[in-house]
Formats: structure tokens, C-alpha cells, sequence
């Protein structure tokens, strides 16, 4: 009995595949089966200045994400705060993820969200700017000045004539 059985699930499976073969479109079907697809996966979402009465979006924020040490750049926010990136090439490892933000007029990146996962449309990273303070640079050089102390006899420089005694 368990005989007959398998070779009708063979039988089956035989018929599946000659008419798939057979039809109008059943190699494109056949092909669609077995034919591995893309993995899809994008993360969207929008930065703002952390004020609990305005907040405000942050444009030209670089959101990167951290893993194993090391930083991915991911997108930069464009000017309404507004970002999205294609993470199908993120280990899937590295999920959820921990986004790193920084610009150009802050002081150092700061670590805003922890655990944002795969195909997470509606993230909202607030910062708080005034931590955020631009680093001072200068563009004058510092002069430091010397102390010069003329030897014994007047001159500037190693004594002349002395064995270093005042």
C-alpha cells in the first residue's frame, strides 16, 4: 500500500512538471519558482532637534550603523530631515541596529537609536543639538613666545669664553 501511494505522489509530481513544461508560460513559471528572489529591505525615517515645543528637521545629518566595532555609512538626511536606505546588504547579523549620527558642525557623532530592525518605515531620531557644539578652530597661527636671556657678555646665545659660570 505505501508502494502505490509514492509512486502516485511521483506520478504527481510528473504531471506538475510536464505541464509546467508543456504551457504557454510554464518554463517562465517553473523559472519563477526555483529562481531565487532579492531580499528587500529599506529603513526610512526623519531627524529633528530634540525640543519637546518645535522640534525641527535636521538636514545634512550622515546616519551610519555600528557593528562589530566598526561604523557603515548608510544615507545623509536631506534638507527636511528626511532619510532612506537600502539595507539588503546589511549583514542580517547586524540587526537590529545601532545608527550613529553626525555633521559637519558638530563636535563629535552621537549614538541616537538602538534597534532599529529591517524594513522599519517610520524612525524618528531626535537629537539634541545643543550637546552639539562645532569644535573651536582656529585659523590664526599661536605664537609663542620666546624668553631670551643675553649672556654675560651681551650676546644672545651660548656664553662664549666661559665655562658656564654666572
Amino acid at each position: 500500500m505505501s508502494g502505490d501511494s509514492g509512486s502516485s505522489a511521483l506520478r504527481w509530481f510528473v504531471g506538475i512538471v510536464v505541464t509546467l513544461a508543456v504551457g504557454g508560460g510554464g518554463i517562465a513559471a517553473w523559472k519563477a519558482i526555483f529562481t531565487p528572489q532579492p531580499k528587500v529591505c529599506s529603513i526610512s525615517g526623519n531627524v529633528y532637534t530634540k525640543d519637546d515645543k518645535n522640534p525641527l528637521p535636521l538636514p545634512d545629518v550622515r546616519i551610519e550603523y555600528e557593528w562589530q566595532a566598526t561604523h557603515s555609512y548608510l544615507t545623509t538626511t536631506n534638507r527636511d530631515g528626511y532619510f532612506k536606505f537600502d539595507c539588503s546588504k546589511i549583514n542580517p547579523d547586524a540587526f537590529p541596529l545601532k545608527l550613529r549620527l553626525s555633521r559637519k558642525d558638530w563636535a563629535h557623532p552621537t549614538l541616537v537609536k538602538d534597534g532599529v530592525n529591517a524594513n522599519d518605515d517610520a524612525v524618528y531620531l531626535y537629537v539634541d543639538t545643543t550637546e552639539q557644539t562645532p569644535p573651536v578652530v582656529s585659523h590664526t597661527p599661536i605664537v609663542v613666545p620666546s624668553v631670551v636671556v643675553p649672556n654675560r657678555n651681551g650676546s644672545i646665545g651660548p656664553p662664549t669664553g666661559t665655562r658656564g659660570t654666572p
